[in-house]
């Protein structure tokens, strides 16, 4: 039974360090890379496998930031921001409603796109009772608004619900 216990350990040592990049090397470092230009001479350069990783950050072009010595740097696109939005409880649940009303209002972003509204139900000592989620699309740009019913995981736990609160709307997708 020991032998049994001791061998299904060391298998599972052995996968858990292959699916985490250590490998038989000879000292050597086998593994995955990527590198990110951020263009005006930033870079950031990673490698992993082994033990070993390494990141620089720097302002100077290297030579793994040029092709040639005489080329340019290439420049990456700036990163956008993800939209944002907000969460305001319209109506919160009652027995006979176990849905609660949630107004999403956009922060920032355009066009259309779907946001992730997460909420608690609370006890009247302000304990979680219950959480919901629902999706919600939004069209249009800072300032656009949309309504979405939040329904209780639980609907049978609606009697113990005092107040209602929005713990987070997120960006899901756009399109």
């Amino acid at each position: 039974m020991i032998v049994r216990r001791l061998k299904f350990g060391a298998v599972l040592v052995g996968v858990v360090l292959s699916l985490t990049g250590f490998s038989r090397g000879h000292g050597s470092s086998h593994g995955s890379s990527h590198s990110h230009s951020y263009g005006h001479g930033s870079s950031h350069s990673s490698s992993g496998g082994g033990c070993s990783s390494h990141k620089t950050h720097n302002n100077d072009y290297s030579s793994s930031n040029r092709n040639s010595d005489d080329s340019t740097p290439t420049h990456a696109a700036k990163p956008t921001t993800t939209p944002s939005a907000t969460g305001t409880v319209v109506t919160c649940v009652r027995p006979g409603t176990t849905s609660a009303t949630v107004r999403v209002s956009a922060t920032s972003g355009s066009g259309k796109r779907t946001y992730r509204v997460n909420m608690s139900f609370l006890g009247a000592n302000g304990s979680v009772v219950d959480t919901g989620m629902a999706d919600v699309d939004l069209s249009g740009s800072r300032g656009a608004t949309a309504t979405v019913k939040v329904p209780m995981n639980v609907a049978s736990e609606v009697a113990s619900v005092d107040h209602c609160r929005v713990d987070s709307v997120s960006f899901q997708y756009q399109y």
